[in-house]
């Protein structure tokens, strides 16, 4: 029996609209010479979320290693979006894979993701097909846990020895400091802790 066509909408999924305050931090195709500056913009958006409520101490840029160029620009946005995905890593290189036109980012150039914080077991699942070449960020997931409460997830041992086996560079604790700032600020403030670690509590000041 031959089934009588209906047509019915297609499914689509809400788009992920950042704060307006981002663009004046960091706009698109903004050239960024050193590692260093990179960084200091990731945790510059973390600070800036905290102060605007706008989300979870959490902030992440993607550049092309060798002009410095954004390509993609993430802050974290769980609670806005109703989407337990939207981590500022993910944001940031879907942004770049939307304004590149590729899923493959790494394709044509190196490609490096500065987060201001140790990405967690889901953001570094999702970083291994992404293209990206080069990670950098600040706070341990260590860090994350204890000023800020959050569950980061069960991370291997050798998670970082993982991303080097297939391609990807990583250095840790650039401007630890200055990104730990944040993530205490975000406690001291009450921010909500979406996924609390059973073995740190709530968020808290220390």
């Amino acid at each position: 029996m031959i089934k009588e066509k209906v047509n019915r909408p297609a499914y689509q999924l809400k788009n992920i609209i950042l704060p307006e305050w981002v663009t004046e931090e960091i706009p698109l195709g903004m050239e960024i010479e050193g590692e260093e500056e990179r960084m200091a913009i990731a945790i510059k958006l973390s600070h800036r979320q905290v102060l605007e409520g706008t989300g979870g101490p959490f902030g992440a840029i993607v550049c092309e290693l060798g002009s410095g160029r954004v390509i993609g620009v993430g802050v974290n946005q769980v609670t806005n979006s109703c989407w337990s995905g939207a981590h500022a890593e993910f944001i940031a290189w879907t942004m770049a894979q939307e304004v590149t036109g590729r899923y493959d980012l790494g394709r044509d150039y190196a490609v490096g993701l500065y987060s201001s914080a140790q990405p967690c077991v889901s953001c570094w699942g999702g970083l291994f097909w992404t293209g990206i070449s080069r990670l950098v960020f600040a706070a341990t997931k260590r860090d994350v846990e204890q000023y800020a409460g959050f569950d980061e997830g069960p991370l291997p041992s050798d998670w970082d020895v993982e991303l080097t086996k297939r391609g990807v560079s990583v250095q840790s604790g650039l401007l630890r400091d200055k990104a730990v700032m944040a993530l205490r600020e975000y406690a001291r403030l009450g921010g909500e802790c979406y996924n609390s670690n059973s073995n740190t509590g709530s968020p808290r000041a220390e």
